[in-house]
């Protein structure tokens, strides 16, 4: 191959342009809550093998002909291509949330950015994805920013290794001998071998843990290999019948938009299902090497190549407005709002395209330059981050009264109660009364009817709310990708009577008053996420539950608690979530002496931050109403626990009084999300508990 010739990988295609805007169009039409486009997400499937198939012809382009890969101008045109829209993205929202947010959500956005400013994004929300506690949090409105990290942290190592298998280890030097048909056939061996590495890593890691399978490059980077794959061996592709890829096409195209119909959020992904929009996307790319293609033809009209121009900066504003529009309301938007917003993203985009992506992009910056400009733009995002977080902690001092810290969990025996020791001993005299609401619920529900306002000196601080929850000793609890966990003995050890705990968060959460009970070993056997509708399927829940119960049996507690989460389901998955817990019960029973259910506290309908943060706050703005559907999964399980023979804890009155659930009970903060209790709160039950445990095993 002469030196000079082109690869036909490289240069402009506008069927490509048309690719881009079905991908950013699925995404988009996905997160505005479309419900034909469930998952829409696979968009940034095709992003990621388009974006290996052109970075990767540009390279091979260059090598052909100057006989060399000049990284240095490699990462001058990324520079130029992608940090510009990102800071100006990542500033506008952290100034918008600022303005828009309560300081809580705002501050984690500066958090948020930062970490997108430095491309480790994904490593970032793949570290709150997995730690299950933050899980139902609203999104970030950065979030999205993930896949650019990952596109980045693969373009740390591939043009690098591409021009080392190309012309050796002095690949940078100018007039290597030119590209031989060898070197590009191992540099086609070894894209080749690292897609089908990272494809096997996907599919295991989605199976183990698809959280931090989602968010990782290893998992995704033989998406932009395929990609890579393709402009390396296009000489193979175009010796491909041009009506077989034509029809190739077509059939790419159905994969990709049957891909966004058909699967949803529990599609296993990324993994097996992956490999549909994927080998769809390449399908479409072949079509179109060295050719026009008749799908080509289709993709290159006007409007797809208008909105696939824009797609970069459309991708980039379209989340931060959606969801700072949704934080900013409260409540979820409309599916018809969610549109008009769309509209106004991509009006900002078609202005920021023209008036300032496009320009910068066209710019011809010497080394030195380029340098200057990622560091600004990275500057630019920390220095804002920096006035914000200072502004948003000062704006923090003075909305809360002076807080004690969150007690650590070893002082748990010293925090208040909500009944006196004394109290505690009458109630005991007096036999289970825990389906009785207790009078501090039923006042704050008083409270709520009068529209009194939110108390002074709320515990925990409404800044530390969602950080209030009890954390296991390490290796004592089982979460993403774990089956197994330790075997802790927890409290009194010395203590003849064993208490085993069973369940998910749900179980948890009532770590703090279970460790209260006196003179017994708790040994918590949990996993988070594992509902008790999961508990006997196949997969991973399925393998923890199977290990559980040999657990259990083998420890032959005196007393096993169980819990999960279920409250408020009145369909199909609470059916399956009863039975699970009833089933589990009853097998039990042939082992443990007492076999006791823990019912699930039925929930509030707001999150605690954005509610008891708003300007008008008080406790009725901040008090759920529930009706009776929403208590009925309870009351099932209550049943049914007790037609068996288990016994069963109830505690709808230690959280609602009637129909009405307070945000707030006393000057405590109850719930730390939507159906998490606050470690404060369940420390101050501890009395309640133990009466209510204690006339459970009478």
């Amino acid at each position: 191959m002469d030196s000079g010739e082109r690869a036909p990988t490289s240069g402009h295609r506008d069927d490509l342009q048309g690719l881009r805007a079905i991908a950013v169009l699925v995404v988009m039409l996905n997160h505005a809550g479309v419900h034909f486009m469930g998952g829409g997400y696979v968009g940034v499937d095709v992003f990621f093998v388009l974006s290996g198939f052109l970075i990767t012809g540009l390279l091979l382009n260059e090598a052909y002909r100057h006989r060399s890969v000049s990284i240095a101008g490699f990462y001058k045109r990324r520079v130029r291509r992608i940090l510009p829209a990102a800071a100006l993205t990542l500033v506008s929202t952290i100034v918008a949330a600022y303005y828009l947010l309560n300081f809580v959500r705002a501050r984690a956005v500066v958090t948020d950015a930062i970490w997108s400013s430095v491309f480790a994004a994904n490593i970032h929300f793949a570290r709150i994805g997995t730690d299950y506690f933050a899980r139902n949090q609203p999104p970030s409105p950065l979030q999205h920013f993930w896949t650019l990290s990952v596109e980045e942290q693969f373009y740390v190592v591939w043009p690098a290794l591409l021009g080392i298998v190309l012309f050796g280890r002095r690949f940078t030097r100018k007039h290597q001998a030119r590209v031989s048909i060898r070197a590009l056939h191992r540099l086609l061996a070894v894209a080749i071998a690292l897609a089908g590495a990272s494809l096997v890593w996907s599919i295991l890691q989605t199976r183990t843990n698809m959280n931090a399978a989602y968010f990782s490059t290893l998992t995704r980077g033989w998406e932009l290999g395929l990609g890579a794959v393709l402009a390396v061996g296009f000489r193979t592709v175009v010796r491909i019948d041009p009506r077989a890829r034509d029809l190739g096409g077509f059939v790419g195209v159905a994969m990709i938009l049957a891909a966004a119909v058909l699967y949803t959020h529990e599609t296993p992904f990324p993994g097996y299902a992956a490999l549909v929009p994927s080998v769809g996307a390449a399908l479409v790319i072949a079509a179109g090497i060295g050719r026009a293609s008749t799908v080509g033809r289709g993709l290159s009209v006007w409007p797809m190549r208008f909105v696939g121009d824009r797609s970069y900066t459309l991708y980039l504003w379209h989340w931060p407005v959606l969801i700072l529009a949704t934080e900013y309301v409260g409540h979820q938007i409309s599916v018809a709002t969610n549109l008009l917003l769309l509209v106004l993203a991509l009006a900002i985009s078609c202005v920021t395209y023209q008036w300032y992506e496009n320009p910068i992009r066209r710019q011809q910056w010497s080394g030195q330059a380029t340098i200057f400009a990622a560091s600004a733009a990275v500057a630019s995002v920390i220095l804002v981050a920096g006035v914000a977080t200072q502004k948003l902690d000062a704006k923090g001092l003075a909305i809360e009264m002076p807080q004690q810290s969150v007690s650590a969990p070893a002082d748990l025996a010293q925090r208040p109660a909500i009944v006196s020791a004394k109290e505690e001993d009458l109630l005991l005299a007096a036999g289970d009364t825990s389906a009785k609401g207790l009078p501090e619920v039923a006042a704050a529900v008083k409270a709520a009817a009068a529209r009194a306002p939110l108390p002074a000196g709320l515990t925990p601080p409404i800044s530390g709310v969602e950080n209030d929850h009890y954390v296991p000793p390490s290796g004592c609890a089982a979460y993403d990708g774990e089956t197994t966990s330790n075997i802790c003995r927890l409290d009194d050890r010395s203590a003849g009577r064993t208490v085993v705990l069973i369940g998910d968060s749900h179980a948890l959460m009532w770590l703090p008053a279970v460790l209260t009970l006196p003179g017994w070993t708790v040994v918590p056997l949990a996993k988070t996420a594992c509902t008790p509708d999961k508990w006997r399927t196949s997969g991973e829940c399925g393998d923890w539950y199977r290990w559980m119960v040999r657990q259990a049996k083998h420890l032959h507690p005196h007393v096993v608690l169980i819990s999960g989460a279920y409250g408020g389901d009145t369909g199909g998955t609470a059916r399956a979530a009863l039975d699970g817990i009833t089933g589990l019960g009853g097998d039990l029973s042939r082992t443990a002496k007492h076999v006791i259910v823990i019912a699930d506290d039925d929930g509030i309908s707001q999150q605690p931050v954005d509610c008891l943060l708003r300007s008008d706050a008080n406790m009725q703005t901040c008090t759920t109403s529930w009706t009776q559907d929403q208590f009925q999964a309870n009351d099932t399980l209550a049943q049914h626990a007790t037609e068996i023979g288990l016994g069963f804890i109830h505690t709808r009155g230690w959280f609602c009084s009637g129909y009405e659930c307070p945000m707030v009970v006393g000057h405590t903060i109850v719930y730390r999300d939507t159906g998490h209790i606050t470690t404060t709160y369940a420390a101050e039950l501890a009395p309640v508990f133990r009466r209510a445990f204690a006339a459970a095993i009478r």
